[in-house]
């Protein structure tokens, strides 16, 4: 949540830098991604959220756990209750924008808009034109679903369109930026 302002937009990119090398973060550290929504009643979309973010500033080496820390712990891996702490040092990143979707790039690009928000939120207003493809529906059991089961969920979408995802803060679109950029999509965050 470091990542967002108190008015809900992206911290700018000098911020998250300054916040990862706070947090002892190198760009070309090896990174696993885990977390879950606690306050919002659970959910891997923080995890994903974050992994979008360290992307879009450019680290390489970076993945999200595909289950939970429960899963973690049942696999026989070791846990902590302890935070590692880790000394400053600087985060040097190196911008993907082709992975940001500004307003201006909605507007000019042609983009396909997946609105991810639940039915309910779309039914009552979406961006013109938005398909919707709400977050829940890229997972089961809070892990991301089989590539197959999931192309049947972009069957709608132009393989060779870029798209843009959106929902109201941008950190459950990032479950289905995911999903799509991991199935080939030239997808963006707005």
């Amino acid at each position: 949540d470091l990542f967002f302002s108190e008015g809900g937009e992206i911290v700018p990119v000098s911020e998250m830098a300054r916040l990862l090398g706070d947090a002892g973060i190198k760009s070309n550290d090896s990174l696993l991604i885990a977390g879950e929504c606690l306050p919002c009643g659970s959910g891997p979309s923080p995890a994903f959220f974050t992994y979008w973010a360290l992307k879009y500033l450019g680290h390489e080496k970076v993945r999200v756990l595909e289950g939970t820390i429960v899963d973690w712990k049942a696999a026989g891996l070791n846990i902590s209750n302890t935070s590692a702490v880790r000394p400053v040092t600087e985060y040097v990143p190196h911008i993907r924008p082709e992975l940001f979707a500004s307003y201006e790039y909605v507007v000019t690009s042609g983009a396909q808009i997946v609105d991810a928000r639940p039915a309910n939120a779309y039914e009552l207003g979406s961006i013109p034109g938005a398909i919707n493809i709400p977050y829940q529906n890229v997972l089961v059991n809070d892990s991301m679903k089989p590539e197959e089961e999931r192309e049947k969920l972009f069957r709608d979408l132009d393989r060779n369109r870029s798209v843009v995802v959106y929902t109201n803060i941008g950190v459950e679109a990032a479950l289905v930026w995911f999903a799509l950029n991991d199935s080939g999509y030239d997808a963006r965050l707005y």
